[in-house]
């Protein structure tokens, strides 16, 4: 297992890992990992067999000087990364997961929001046992997402009740009595600059930019974000959709598409127009785009658990979860310390985020 820069790595190997990726795994690959680790400081775990490239995690180290006993390399974390997913080449997944789990300056290994099921779950336990440990899952929830093979019109019909439905045609009547609403995609060839310009603005107008959340409040994350999204628009795995009233915003959300999966980037709306829920009509449009897409199976909506609006419009679920991988020929009570290092360390992350919120939402209502 080599430790290097995400800079370290070649292009061509790079993308050549991608093409034989067992599952799409943009998020560790070279046009998002490549631009967001190095300005985020992660660190990027490759294994290498015979010289060739198998196997690219997003990964950072963390030891007892940030509370832990033990050192456990773990998912990288950002509002911009948004799974734990590797690359693995699918002709010796087995092989890498087993490099990964056998390094040997850690304690464990953690990845977080990985799938509870399918390739990679199972080629992650096969090497595991292996190699004479076992995955601990730490927790598990779900996430909308959006399965495609239908027509827009089906969907909408058979997904939403004839007063919502009716609803939502109100909303749209209703918001498009105040001037021209029309929705547009960006089309590849297109300046860029100017739509990412306009979804930030949008974003720190809000409540986002409020509470110092925004991303353009941060200027590392803010050109790591511009960079990416011009490396996807490359590749054709750039979606990106705009909500306009006489020409301005009113809201905005991109898409990142690969190996015929999307995910679903910022979304950001005008909250002068909250009233006409400018977000749910753009997410609504944005659907009817993904599904009418050759290039898309399968949407992730990428939201947090429960989210108060997407789980409401795309009811198909992503179930996901958290994995603890101890190192092998540890004693019992160690993995099990380390378990419950890692689920003390969840419990009081999860209790500070959700007071700070509350605090932020008294500050700046």
């Amino acid at each position: 297992m080599i430790v290097a820069r995400a800079a370290a790595l070649s292009a061509a190997d790079w993308d050549d890992l991608t093409a034989r990726a067992l599952v799409p795994a943009l998020g560790a690959g070279r046009a998002w990992a490549g631009q967001l680790l190095p300005e985020l400081g992660a660190l990027s775990i490759v294994t290498a067999a015979d010289g060739n490239l198998t196997g690219v995690f997003a990964l950072t180290r963390s030891g007892w000087r940030r509370g832990r006993l033990w050192p456990v390399w773990r998912s990288a974390r950002s509002p911009l990364i948004f799974s734990g997913l590797g690359l693995v080449d699918a002709h010796c997944a087995t092989d890498v997961f087993t490099a990964l789990i056998n390094q040997s300056d850690a304690a464990a290994i953690r990845l977080d929001g990985i799938p509870a099921d399918g390739p990679f779950w199972h080629s992650l336990a096969a090497a595991a046992a292996n190699a004479g440990t076992e995955p601990v899952i730490l927790k598990r929830w779900q996430r909308a997402a959006l399965r495609t093979g239908q027509t827009f019109e089906g969907w909408f019909e058979a997904n939403f009740e004839r007063k919502r439905r009716k609803e939502y045609r109100r909303l749209r009547a209703r918001l498009g009595e105040a001037g021209a609403l029309v929705t547009e995609s960006w089309q590849p060839g297109a300046p860029l600059d100017p739509w990412i310009d306009a979804l930030l603005a949008l974003e720190a107008k809000g409540w986002k930019g409020r509470r110092g959340t925004a991303v353009a409040a941060d200027a590392a994350a803010a050109t790591a974000l511009r960079a990416a999204l011009g490396d996807l628009s490359q590749t054709a795995g750039l979606r990106f959709w705009r909500l306009l009233l006489d020409g301005q915003p009113l809201a905005m959300m991109f898409a990142m598409v690969e190996g015929g999966q999307a995910w679903l980037g910022k979304i950001a709306y005008d909250e002068a127009f909250a009233k006409f829920s400018p977000g749910v009509l753009l997410i609504l449009d944005a659907t009817a785009a993904t599904l009418a897409d050759p290039a898309i199976a399968f949407a992730d909506s990428c939201a947090i658990p429960g989210h108060p609006m997407i789980d409401h419009i795309w009811r198909d679920r992503l179930a996901l979860c958290s994995v603890l991988i101890p190192a092998p020929g540890q004693p019992l009570w160690k993995r099990r310390a380390l378990v419950a290092t890692e689920r003390c360390h969840d419990g009081v992350r999860d209790l500070a985020r959700n007071l700070l919120n509350r605090l932020r939402k008294r500050l700046h209502p």
